[in-house]
């Protein structure tokens, strides 16, 4: 699940990159538009890693609390999924339908959340712990 899910956040953070560089405004409404779809799939992804994990056994269960009451929680519901992947989302939504002027906010959000999703699971990944008894 972890390819798939950084498959879907690289996509998305290209998409916000060339919307930063991209002059045209037609075209950058185009980037917003894809990009926004990368952003509901790679929601989507995370969503099915974390059913896997609070399914598995006791080691994917424990991996999953770190994002639920966890030390890791605080970092991702704000910075992945609130500043990362929700806000963006909105901002570009409302700047298509004419309710917020065009900026750069939207873009660089989703840069810093797939930067952030990156650090978390790789840093959960360093905490969590694979249990082996015999």
């Amino acid at each position: 699940m972890l390819g798939p899910l950084f498959l879907a956040s690289g996509l998305s953070g290209a998409a916000a990159l060339l919307m930063l560089l991209e002059p045209d405004e037609g075209l950058r409404h185009g980037l917003a538009k894809l990009d926004a779809r990368f952003l509901g799939a790679e929601a989507l992804v995370l969503a099915l890693l974390f059913a896997v994990l609070s399914t598995g056994g006791a080691s994917q269960r424990s991996a999953a609390l770190l994002f639920f009451g966890g030390q890791f929680t605080a970092v991702f519901w704000i910075g992945v999924m609130f500043l990362g992947m929700l806000m963006p989302w909105l901002l570009e939504r409302w700047q298509r339908a004419g309710w917020a002027q065009n900026s750069v906010v939207p873009p660089v959000l989703v840069l810093f959340g797939g930067a952030a999703l990156r650090a978390v699971i790789v840093l959960a990944g360093q905490a969590s712990h694979w249990e082996v008894s015999f």
